[in-house]
């Protein structure tokens, strides 16, 4: 008959001071995970999405105003609209804006096709090449 001995003898003398060992190396780097991540939000630029015309079925007009985290305009950006229903099934819509200056774009081709629900997210990539993303909810489109 196999006889029931322990691997290994662990009792409250071994088990506390090791797990205060990997307390103190593990919670130093989950800070600076932390900050890092702070760091890179700081630094990059907002985004506000506007749309300016009715929201009904047909062409629509929606600007994209961006902003340094200084608060200074961003111009020469790349940005693209896309329209998603809040509901699976539908193509979404996705319009290029154009860059008036001072930091806003407006798109000349976007349509809501369909009454209902959206999701306007604007697509950013900022003149250094980082890509930025701002979405909002844009809800009872009506139909014509």
């Amino acid at each position: 008959m196999l006889s029931h001995k322990p691997f290994c003898r662990l009792g409250s003398r071994t088990i506390l001071p090791t797990m205060a060992v990997l307390l103190i190396a593990v919670v130093p780097l989950l800070g600076q995970v932390g900050c890092r991540g702070a760091a890179a939000n700081a630094s990059s630029a907002s985004i506000q999405i506007e749309v300016v015309s009715e929201k009904e079925v047909g062409p629509a007009t929606i600007e994209v105003a961006l902003r340094s985290a200084q608060g200074s305009p961003v111009d020469g950006a790349r940005v693209s609209v896309r329209g998603d229903m809040n509901h699976a099934g539908m193509k979404p819509v996705i319009s290029e804006a154009r860059d008036l200056g001072g930091g806003l774009y407006r798109t000349e081709d976007f349509r809501f096709t369909m009454g209902g629900d959206w999701i306007i997210t604007a697509e950013v990539t900022l003149p250094d090449g980082k890509k930025l993303e701002h979405t909002i909810d844009v809800s009872s489109v009506r139909s014509r």
